[in-house]
């Protein structure tokens, strides 16, 4: 009886060394990771003597299990199955890490006999169900069903398919390291592309304005926002100034930056036009593009008459500016009723005007600005601004700009800015 044994277990031992071998053998050969797992299922079909295998990998995704490779199985079967953890035997078994080995499927309530398999032992879910870790953690499952000579699944089948699986765990994580890359660079190019368009679009100088000092900039965060803004001047007629905040990251907020940069440049470049109606006529040229996009837009526009100093604007939903007034050392706020760009295709947009004198200056700038939160869990906001104006007023437009996103820079404490931080400063004289 012993010697039985001993040459059952010395049997056994040989058949294993014989499928890592002929395992490793096959994946020396295989071009792709899909290759290697079509070789793992027929090493396993050979070598434990099954009809039916499939290797099932965990989706993050959509959080589900499902085939990655399959034998046995009816194509139109494969992409319709997708198991959640916990459910059924493949679910459970990933959800456990714990291999299942169902020897007796009366004894499994949730065993259903079905006529087509062979073996009485066998039911129509996996019989023999192993999980596939990487670093102690379930990526996946091995499924073997069906064996070809109508036996029982035995704990030796057990120990192969354990051998199996740690090649298969092997190149599940090669693959989901390999997509990981891949989305990784995926996202690193569009990001690149995002701060190359925005780069191109934002202004690189600005034009030298009578009776007014101008300066901007922006910095972008990390995953690229959708900041923009401009000094419109043409000729004779009144100069125009914009801020905007396009909703989102990335490449999509930066191309809808550039058509909104485009519409301003080309088809509204009439600075003579009330800023409600340059407001107005662009929302009726971009908001289709926006709905479709479900995104939107906030800007405030200005233009200066140096003839009568005077400042008129209209606002879309964009955080009001800021003007100092020189003569009390005050602020205003320059705000308008106005809704978001892409939000309601209707007229709702409104002119208001100031005087200004020398000495007043006008802080335009985004939310990336006012809502950056320093160190100690405060944010930056409009005494922020304020703060940096009134330790600036005596400097040109540049140092103004250069003093607040100085101070923005401290305030975060080297942090990265989870957003654009952009300001555009109108120095009057």
């Amino acid at each position: 009886m012993m010697t039985k044994n001993k040459d059952k277990q010395a049997d056994f031992e040989k058949k294993a060394f014989r499928a890592i071998y002929r395992l490793s053998r096959s994946i020396m050969k295989a071009t792709t990771v899909q290759d290697v797992f079509s070789k793992i299922l027929d090493t396993a079909i050979d070598v434990i003597g099954v009809e039916k295998a499939s290797i099932m990998r965990y989706d993050d995704k959509e959080g589900v299990l499902k085939i990655i490779a399959a034998r046995g199985i009816p194509k139109d079967v494969l992409g319709q199955v997708a198991v959640k953890p916990g459910e059924g035997i493949s679910g459970k078994v990933f959800k456990t890490a714990r291999p299942i080995l169902i020897k007796d499927v009366a004894a499994r309530k949730e065993a259903l006999r079905h006529r087509r398999y062979k073996s009485t032992s066998l039911i129509s879910a996996p019989v023999t169900c192993f999980p596939v870790s990487v670093r102690g953690k379930a990526v996946g499952v091995i499924n073997m069903t069906d064996k070809i000579d109508g036996s029982v699944f035995t704990p030796h089948d057990l120990e192969l398919v354990t051998v199996i699986a740690a090649e298969a765990a092997a190149y599940i994580r090669i693959l989901n390291l390999a997509e990981y890359a891949k989305e990784g660079e995926r996202l690193r190019r569009e990001l690149e592309m995002a701060r190359e368009i925005q780069n191109t679009l934002l202004p690189r100088t600005l034009p030298s304005l009578a009776g007014v000092d101008v300066a901007g900039e922006c910095i972008m965060a990390e995953n690229v926002g959708g900041d923009y803004f401009d000094v419109l001047h043409y000729g004779l007629a009144p100069s125009a100034f914009v801020v905007a905040d396009v909703s989102g990251h990335g490449i999509g907020a930066a191309l809808l930056m550039g058509g909104l940069r485009s519409a301003l440049r080309a088809e509204l470049g009439i600075p003579a036009l009330p800023p409600s109606a340059v407001i107005r006529k662009l929302n009726r040229l971009i908001f289709d593009d926006l709905v479709r996009a479900e995104q939107f837009i906030s800007m405030f526009y200005a233009q200066y008459i140096h003839s009568t100093r005077t400042l008129r604007y209209s606002n879309a939903g964009h955080p009001p500016p800021m003007l100092y007034r020189n003569r009390n050392k005050r602020f205003e706020l320059l705000d308008t009723d106005g809704c978001l760009l892409g939000v309601e295709a209707g007229e709702h947009f409104y002119d208001m005007k100031v005087s200004v004198d020398g000495g007043d200056i006008l802080v335009m700038y985004t939310d990336g600005i006012t809502e950056a939160v320093g160190k100690r869990g405060f944010r930056f906001g409009m005494n922020g601004i304020k703060k940096s104006v009134l330790s600036a007023k005596n400097l040109g437009a540049r140092g103004i700009v250069k003093n607040i996103l100085d101070n923005l820079v401290a305030h975060v404490g080297g942090a990265k800015l989870s957003d654009d931080a952009t300001v555009l400063v109108l120095k009057f004289k």
